[in-house]
């Protein structure tokens, strides 16, 4: 708000006042504030005046952020490599879909709750088994039924295995790597891509993560903007054909300079597209039922106070003000004035 010192002119003497909130003082007699021994007479002229108010006032703001399928788990590449192929954001992947392949090692997705936490052989037993067998099987490689779909994982098992990997096209040696295949359960929606094809990567670099079918949008907020908001909040997101939805703040991470606030939505209809440019608005009440001016009515002294020019039947008196926050055009005042005063504004 930029603060000025209106020297000009005091006027002392008012013939007539017209309506508050613009109105106009003519045949007044003017004298220069720097010089009280010169008097000058100015006609008509041209004054405007308002009323001082309770409001509250209200801050906007905005952020631009995305909106994606909500990201639940990551894939990690099973070693270095290059990545020589790797699935698009917002796939909906299918039982025995290839995920991304560095070097020749392909990534697969199978149908299983349980994520995958070891390398499967000959001899293991467990839920991750039985979900692999169930997984190829219904994929059509245990055509002659040589395997029993059980959590037991027997030399049939890498037999089937084996035919598995020749048609994925990865080595061909009956055990399941860990890293080489991820049971994604519901996560099935591609959320997000972390590398490009001809990228190289370590081994355990996130290569995509998955998700449901569910969105949020993500922003970067400035923390000075973003200490306003709060886990649980109600926000606006402004869609790319300007219509508005709401939302709720469900996460802040907070760092330095930036904070990123991710928001999640109830029933609502959003674009279908995979990741969506979008807006994040928000108000917040920085006055609240207070009394307010324009702060165009502000005279600063040299000595950082302010005062203004009330009008008073016909005259003008100049009175001392305290005033509270700035907001856009107006401020608050604290002290000085009283609801109804009428202010001369520029």
């Amino acid at each position: 708000m930029s603060q000025r010192t209106r020297t000009s002119k005091i006027i002392t003497t008012v013939a007539a006042i017209a309506a508050v909130g613009g109105a106009v003082i003519g045949g007044v007699v003017v004298y220069d504030r720097l010089s009280t021994d010169e008097v000058a007479v100015q006609s008509e002229p041209e004054i405007s005046t308002a009323a001082a108010e309770i409001r509250t006032l209200s801050v906007d703001y905005e952020s631009t952020g995305l909106l994606v399928f909500k990201p639940s788990i990551v894939v990690a590449a099973p070693d270095s490599g290059t990545v020589t192929r790797v699935v698009e954001a917002g796939t909906l992947l299918s039982n025995g879909d290839v995920i991304a392949v560095v070097d020749d090692v392909p990534v697969v997705w199978l149908g299983g709750e349980v994520p995958a936490w070891r390398t499967m052989k000959v001899g293991d037993t467990g839920v991750d088994v039985a979900q692999l067998e169930s997984s190829l099987d219904s994929l059509g490689f245990n055509s002659d039924a040589n395997v029993t779909i059980d959590d037991e994982y027997t030399t049939a098992t890498a037999l089937m295995v084996e035919s598995w990997q020749e048609a994925a096209g990865a080595p061909m040696t009956g055990r399941i790597e860990l890293g080489a295949v991820v049971f994604g359960g519901e996560r099935s929606r591609v959320a997000g891509v972390a590398v490009v094809i001809g990228s190289t990567v370590a081994q355990d670099a996130v290569l995509v993560s998955l998700g449901t079918d569910s969105r949020v949008a993500t922003f970067d907020v400035a923390s000075v903007d973003a200490v306003t908001l709060a886990a649980g909040d109600s926000v606006s997101v402004r869609l790319p054909d300007r219509s508005v939805v709401d939302a709720t703040v469900d996460s802040i991470a907070r760092s330095v300079d930036t904070w990123t606030i991710t928001t999640t939505f109830g029933q609502v209809d959003l674009p279908v597209l995979d990741i969506v440019d979008v807006n994040l608005e928000w108000e917040r009440a920085t006055v609240t039922d207070q009394l307010t001016i324009p702060s165009s009515a502000l005279l600063r002294l040299d000595d950082g106070t302010y005062v203004v020019d009330i009008v008073i039947a016909d005259l003008i008196e100049r009175r001392p003000v305290e005033l509270g926050p700035w907001v856009g055009t107006r401020v608050a005042v604290t002290a000085g004035l009283s609801e109804g005063d009428v202010v001369i504004v520029l």
